[in-house]
């Protein structure tokens, strides 16, 4: 019970009220992995080696671009769909999978 208590302590201190990880949005902040934690609005989670997170792991927070050159490189998106440039996938909030769309 005293760890079910602490640890929904924890959560609340470690979110805002909007579910993202507090702070001032500073690109490089620490998000996803075990604690789940986001990043703010015109950010996404930026993951090593196209890992999506996969085994708890950990990305940093990533300024989503405003603007992609009208490039076709298609690739999948850490939420399985397709999109036609890994600037696309950014911009939309998502971390890149694989090159070469989805299968």
């Amino acid at each position: 019970m005293r760890i079910g208590i602490l640890l929904l302590a924890l959560i609340a201190a470690c979110s805002g009220d909007d579910g993202t990880a507090p702070g001032d949005g500073a690109p490089g902040k620490a998000c996803g992995g075990f604690a789940g934690a986001m990043c703010v609005a015109g950010q996404f989670c930026d993951y090593a080696d196209d890992s999506c997170g996969a085994a708890d792991q950990a990305g940093s927070c990533a300024a989503r671009p405003e603007i992609c050159t009208p490039i076709i490189d298609e690739v999948c998106g850490c939420d399985g769909k397709k999109y036609q440039s890994p600037c696309e996938a950014q911009r939309a909030g998502v971390d890149v999978r694989a090159s070469g769309g989805c299968n």
